[in-house]
């Protein structure tokens, strides 16, 4: 498959391996925020998606916010998914 594509496609699929991961790193990054999601809703006060990501150290440059906003972002998602 490398050998077929072009940079301009390889480029691309790097890039969404970064936005959605491919393969277990995607399995892995969907559950840990799930068990956040739930932790948190279950009243869990210092969770965040990276107490599950015991493996990886959480990016310096992402704030609380960064996340929480991304976690209402799935939620809304989910909820459109639902409804429709």
């Amino acid at each position: 498959m490398l050998a077929q594509m072009t940079p301009e496609q390889f480029t691309e699929w790097c890039a969404k391996d970064l936005v959605e991961p491919i393969g277990h790193a995607g399995t892995h990054e969907i559950l840990s925020q799930i068990a956040y999601m739930l932790a948190a809703y279950l009243g869990a006060k210092d969770v965040t998606p990276w107490t599950y990501k015991y493996w990886q150290e959480k990016p310096e440059d992402i704030a609380e916010t960064d996340v929480e906003v991304a976690v209402m972002a799935l939620e809304t998602l989910g909820a459109r998914r639902t409804r429709g």
